[in-house]
């Protein structure tokens, strides 16, 4: 049913076809915002800028529609209540149909499964972008996706490609393109000491920062722990925690019990990371499981020595004694030893940082990320690369 054809006239000198513009449609699941959602909306933006046409389909009342909305996609809200959601179904076939896209782009597990379906019986060819750090099931359902619904399932580091074949993905209807960040976005215009006064903290104080969603998968007790570890050795630091999340009330209750008090700071969703980032000495993310660590890759896009669980794809993109360090997951006493050893040789800080930025603009570029994924988009079309892309 796909339309493929919104090829433009011939070139100039009328020695080729100008390459296609692409409709896509991009389908989410989530209700809240995080750093999956980020990355869908820094690869529209970037697909927009090479010529694609993106439409999102979204949860209503979703912090995804509110964005699109604000960005100016075209949007359609559709429930997706569940796994069995027909009717969420009916509703995105109808609109592929009216949409006419050349692809479907899924972005979530329920959004595979239902806009995968939805894709299949609008007769359109559907990708999708896996996220998590967990083996998928070798089950029914996870054959009908494979093998019926994508014509490829995309992980966003190795160790989740590594899952997905765990998990009978095929080997040609799989591949892996490392999330990205756009460096030209955390190279903060704020004076460190501006934004260090504005929290509290003196110019010589030594800090660290974490961005994150406040849920168990981020281990965020463990970082508190390792912070008492080092302060029973002598060590005093403050900790800026940006982000919000159900687990708030209970860390809070943890920083007071550990003694920790005005020292750690929890600052709620912030949209000045990069300045947080540029006024503090070490970035922090103790995951206990994580798919690529999208915090991490922005920390070391703005020059920030990265400290990070040895977990996933994160301890595969902070590669340990070349742009960071990686210790354990679940270890305060081997997270405060990392800590300490960073503060103490500020040297090999600043080397490994200035490593980091090199490796988050080259490896995590998001040029280099839309570059690939439309190189996907052709291929999986059977449409023309263009000249010196992937």
């Amino acid at each position: 049913m796909t339309h493929h054809a919104h090829y433009a006239s011939s070139m100039a000198d009328g020695s080729e076809l100008a390459l296609p513009v692409l409709r896509v449609v991009h389908i989410n699941s989530e209700l809240g915002y995080s750093g999956g959602e980020d990355q869908m909306f820094l690869l529209m933006r970037n697909m927009q800028e090479r010529g694609v046409e993106n439409t999102l389909i979204a949860l209503p009342q979703s912090a995804a529609a509110k964005q699109a909305r604000q960005r100016g996609y075209k949007l359609f809200e559709v429930p997706m209540r569940n796994s069995l959601d027909l009717i969420s179904v009916l509703a995105m076939r109808r609109i592929l149909r009216e949409v006419r896209p050349d692809l479907v782009h899924l972005h979530t597990g329920r959004a595979t499964w239902l806009g995968g379906w939805a894709a299949k019986m609008a007769e359109v060819p559907a990708i999708a972008t896996r996220r998590m750090d967990r083996t998928m099931k070798a089950n029914w359902r996870a054959r009908v996706i494979h093998h019926s619904l994508l014509r490829c399932h995309v992980a966003i580091s190795p160790a989740v490609l590594e899952h997905l074949h765990a998990g009978r993905a095929p080997k040609d209807r799989s591949c892996m393109i490392w999330d990205a960040v756009d460096a030209s976005r955390l190279q903060s215009r704020t004076d460190p000491m501006a934004t260090r006064r504005a929290l509290g903290v003196d110019a010589d104080a030594l800090v660290l920062v974490t961005l994150c969603a406040l849920v168990p998968r981020k281990s965020l007790d463990v970082l508190l722990e390792a912070m008492a570890l080092a302060a029973q050795q002598g060590q005093r630091m403050y900790l800026w925690i940006a982000g919000e999340g159900p687990e708030r009330a209970r860390l809070e209750g943890l920083r007071d019990s550990l003694g920790l008090g005005d020292h750690v700071s929890f600052l709620g969703w912030r949209d000045d990371k990069a300045d947080l980032l540029a006024a503090a000495d070490l970035f922090v993310l103790p995951s206990k499981k994580e798919g690529c660590g999208v915090a991490a890759l922005e920390a070391m896009a703005a020059g920030c020595c990265v400290i990070a669980s040895d977990v996933g794809g994160l301890g595969q993109a902070v590669v340990a004694g070349e742009c960071g360090w990686t210790v354990p997951p679940g270890s305060p006493e081997a997270l405060a030893a990392a800590i300490l050893h960073a503060i103490r040789f500020p040297a090999l800080r600043m080397r490994l940082a200035t490593a980091a930025r090199q490796r988050a603009t080259t490896t995590f570029s998001a040029t280099r990320q839309a570059d690939l994924y439309l190189a996907l988009y052709r291929k999986v079309l059977g449409l023309p690369q263009a000249s010196g892309r992937p």
